[in-house]
C-alpha cells in the first residue's frame, strides 16, 4: 500500500533574483522528499529553477490592493486554488497580506490546517509593525536570525513567546557540498565585492567610499558588485565622482552568483539593515572572510575576530578600516575564511534548514490531527 504523502503549500510573493526565492529553492528540495509540495508565485527569473525541483507550480493569486475588486478576484482564486489542493499546512514566505487572506479562505471553506509564515525582511520600524500584525495569525513565525526572533517574540504574550516564534537559520547548499580548495585566494590582484540588491538599504554607497579611502595605498585593489537594483545608474555616477571607476565592475544580476562571489578575496555587506543575508552565508561557505556592518542577525553568521570582521552601519572609513586588515594580511585572509567554512558547515548547511523546517511541521501536523 502507498502511503499517501501530506501536503505543503508554500505561497511566495516573488520569484526574482532575492534571498527569499533563493531561500525557497534551497529549502524545497529536502521537503520534497517527505512531502507533497504545492508553490503558488508569480513568474520571474528563478520560475524555471524552482519548477524543477518541485511537484506542482501555480500562479500566484496576486496581492491585496487597494482596489475592492481587483481584492475581490485575488481571493477568488487563492479560494480555487485552496479548495482544489486541500493543504495540510500552509507556509507563507514574506507576503503578510497572504497569511491574512489565506486565513479567511480557510474560514470560508473550513479547512482547518495549521500555518506558518516567515517574514524575510522588513524596510524599517513601520513595515516591522504591520508584519507582526499579520503575524499573529499564523500557528508559528519562523524568524531567519536570532535577533529577528528576540524581537517578534516581544510582542508575543510572554506564554507563547518561545512556542510562537523559533529560529531557523538560512542555509546555502553550497555548506553540503565538498569544496577542497574553499579558502580565499593567496596571491594575484586582490578583489573585495559583494552580492546584493542595489537599493538604499544595502549602502552600497558606503562601500563606494570605503574602496575610495583605500585606493591610494592598495591602487591594484578591485571591487567587483554582483547584483541590480533602481540605484545601479546613481552608484556608478557615485564611482565616477569618487574617481574609481576604473576599480569597480557592476556585473549585473545574475542567476547563479556563486561562480564571481568564489573569486573573491574578502566579500563585504555594506547593509544598513538586514535581517540575515544568504550571501554572507554563501560566501562563509566558499571559505571567504566576511567584512560586515553588525546589522540585524548578520553577527549570528559572522563572528568578530573569528570568521571576519564587524563594523557600525553607515560609517565609511570603519569599513575601510576593517578590509585594510584584511587585504594587508594574507594569513589573516586564509584563517578567517577557514573559520567562516566550518562554521557554515556546522550551523547554515540545507540539510539542517530542510530538517529543522520539517520537524516543526511534523510537530504542527501532529498536534492537529491529534486536536
Amino acid at each position: 500500500m502507498i502511503a499517501v504523502r501530506e501536503r505543503i503549500l508554500y505561497f511566495c510573493p516573488y520569484m526574482q533574483l532575492g534571498g527569499t526565492e533563493r531561500h525557497l529553492c534551497n529549502l524545497l528540495p529536502g521537503i520534497a522528499r517527505e512531502f507533497e509540495v504545492m508553490v503558488s508565485a508569480p513568474d520571474g527569473p528563478l520560475t524555471p529553477l524552482l519548477s524543477e525541483r518541485i511537484d506542482q507550480l501555480v500562479p500566484y493569486p496576486g496581492p491585496m490592493r487597494v482596489s475592492l475588486s481587483e481584492t475581490r478576484r485575488s481571493m477568488q482564486s487563492l479560494q480555487g486554488l485552496i479548495e482544489r489542493f486541500r493543504p495540510n499546512l500552509i507556509h507563507v514566505h514574506a507576503s503578510r497580506e497572504m497569511v491574512w487572506m489565506a486565513r479567511k479562505v480557510m474560514r470560508k471553506t473550513g479547512l482547518q490546517c495549521p500555518m506558518v509564515f516567515t517574514p524575510h525582511a522588513y524596510t524599517g520600524s513601520f513595515d516591522f509593525f504591520l508584519t507582526w500584525l499579520y503575524a499573529r495569525l499564523a500557528d508559528r513565525v519562523i524568524a531567519v536570525s536570532n535577533a529577528e526572533r528576540a524581537r517578534l517574540a516581544r510582542f508575543f504574550p510572554a506564554p507563547l513567546r518561545d512556542q510562537r516564534v523559533v529560529w531557523i537559520p538560512n542555509g546555502t547548499p553550497l555548506a553540503d557540498e565538498e569544496l577542497p580548495n574553499a579558502a580565499g585566494r593567496s596571491s594575484g590582484r586582490l578583489t573585495i565585492g559583494t552580492s546584493s540588491r542595489l537599493s538604499k538599504e544595502k549602502g552600497i554607497v558606503h562601500l563606494l567610499m570605503a574602496l575610495a579611502d583605500l585606493s591610494p595605498d592598495f591602487p591594484d585593489c578591485r571591487l567587483v558588485i554582483v547584483g541590480d537594483g533602481k540605484l545601479r545608474e546613481s552608484l556608478e555616477r557615485s564611482a565616477a565622482s569618487l574617481g574609481i571607476s576604473d576599480r569597480v565592475r557592476f556585473t549585473g544580476a545574475l542567476e547563479n552568483p556563486i561562480p564571481e562571489v568564489a573569486e573573491f578575496d574578502i566579500y563585504v555587506s555594506s547593509s544598513l539593515n538586514e535581517n540575515f543575508s544568504v550571501s554572507i552565508v554563501e560566501a562563509m561557505a566558499l571559505g571567504k572572510p566576511v567584512v560586515a556592518t553588525k546589522v540585524g542577525g548578520t553577527p549570528d553568521a559572522v563572528i568578530h575576530g573569528e570568521t571576519g570582521l564587524l563594523c557600525e552601519p553607515a560609517d565609511p572609513q570603519g569599513l575601510a578600516a576593517c578590509i585594510r586588515e584584511l587585504l594587508v594580511s594574507p594569513d589573516m585572509r586564509m584563517r578567517m575564511g577557514e573559520s567562516a567554512r566550518r562554521r557554515a558547515v556546522d550551523m547554515f548547511s540545507v540539510s539542517r534548514m530542510a530538517e529543522r523546517t520539517m520537524g516543526l511541521y511534523r510537530e504542527l501536523l501532529s498536534a492537529d490531527q491529534g486536536a
